[in-house]
């Protein structure tokens, strides 16, 4: 079961927000709120710019549609949407950008977007699109984007077009992926300043690429196996590319590892977790407690499946977990939870770790424990927050080598 909870907070009390950005395409004024948790949170980048700039001369039909992958806070087909009056379908991995991509689309008056969490093209609903656009990620590795590069023929309609902007330092890999892996004809190649456009087609034989299967079953994400041990037990572990431990543990999971199994004796009905990662926690809370159920959430897409993936190595059923898309926890009932551990991110906004501490408070059942990781710093100003409060009480504090764990006690 899963649960796309992507808009969780007012825009008044949004915490990631850092700026209201205006911006014109084809002379129409648009405005974009962005995060300072999304790429290019000041301004539009120069690669988005590039790209729409090399799409300024086509006139869609009126019934175009046209798909953006890995959309950020929508510049590219919202601008699109706007301005040329396309359908358009806008997708990423992560429910922040999924979030503000949404709240953009009502911001320019436009109700031909349609806005989704997807991994790739794994979760998308349509097909048929007669342009798909995408500023590809540099960081994504080689066998991930020619995965993305390939698998977009079976979106595409007969003679559709594709059109990305890459770092150009990717430029060469791009160009040889298209001509000899996929044999793409490539329409537009555009280098400008640190950044590549190509344009290229499948030509009418599109549609002739067989079935679809999502790349997260393929393997495509697969980078190795690691051992977690755990007790006595040493379980195995699937790793993505594009998350971190993917061969060892951080200090602030084996804290919060050591920190569950000080609690071992506890009796859960549920339990949730914050940002599992790779799925250690997750097969951790498993394997320590068995509780009867576990709520994974995350803002990441690929998070969310590796962590299904190894709790279903672990031998943990399907049916006992869910998944929620989200940067918060608004999507999670109060009062539900017996155990809530929640991971800090490192470069979280600084007023988010306070808010998350709260909402993982909220989750609880009475008696129930909030496990908090994070840095030292960090930490530390929670532990103050909690001593100014009534509603908790500490029951652990364990650092290490700057990372800190804290054991609060719902009261």
């Amino acid at each position: 079961m899963s649960k796309d909870s992507s808009r969780t907070m007012p825009q008044d009390a949004d915490l990631y927000f850092n700026k209201t950005i205006d911006f014109r395409y084809r002379h129409h004024s648009l405005q974009f709120r962005a995060s300072q948790s999304l790429f290019s949170s000041h301004e539009i980048d120069r690669g988005t710019r590039l790209l729409l700039r090399t799409l300024d001369d086509i006139d869609f039909p009126s019934n175009a549609k046209i798909l953006d992958l890995g959309c950020g806070y929508g510049v590219i087909g919202l601008s699109l949407a706007v301005a040329c009056g396309v359908d358009a379908h806008l997708v990423d991995r992560d429910a922040l950008a999924v979030q503000y991509t949404r709240d953009n689309a009502k911001l320019n008056g436009t109700e031909r977007a349609t806005v989704y969490g997807s991994l790739g093209f794994d979760e998308v609903t349509d097909t048929g699109f007669d342009l798909v656009v995408s500023n590809l990620p540099g960081k994504a590795g080689e066998e991930v984007l020619t995965a993305l590069l390939a698998d977009v023929q079976h979106f595409l309609k007969p003679g559709g077009t594709i059109a990305i902007v890459v770092v150009s330092a990717l430029a060469e890999t791009i160009e040889s992926i298209l001509r000899d892996s996929l044999d793409a004809e490539i329409l537009l190649h555009t280098p400008d300043r640190g950044h590549t456009v190509f344009h290229f087609t499948f030509g009418d034989s599109t549609p002739a690429v067989g079935e679809f299967h999502p790349a997260i079953g393929r393997g495509v994400y697969d980078r190795e196996v690691m051992l977690l041990p755990i007790g006595k037990t040493d379980h195995r572990i699937e790793t993505a590319r594009g998350l971190p431990e993917f061969d060892t543990l951080s200090y602030q999971t084996k804290l919060l590892i050591e920190s569950l199994m000080d609690q071992q004796s506890q009796q859960l009905g549920h339990a949730t977790i914050i940002n599992p990662g790779q799925g250690q926690l997750a097969v951790a809370v498993h394997h320590i407690f068995h509780p009867g159920g576990l709520t994974l959430v995350d803002r990441d897409l690929l998070a969310l499946r590796y962590s299904l993936k190894n709790l279903s190595l672990t031998g943990c059923p399907s049916d006992q977990i869910s998944t929620v898309h989200s940067a918060s926890l608004g999507g999670i009932t109060a009062n539900s939870s017996d155990l809530t551990v929640l991971r800090l991110r490192g470069h979280d906004p600084p007023a988010l770790p306070a808010f998350l501490m709260e909402e993982g408070l909220r989750t609880l059942s009475p008696g129930g424990i909030l496990v908090v990781g994070g840095s030292s710093t960090v930490v530390t100003r929670l532990e103050k927050l909690v001593r100014g409060q009534k509603t908790c009480r500490i029951i652990d504090r364990k650092r290490r080598r700057g990372s800190s764990v804290l054991v609060l006690r719902n009261e």
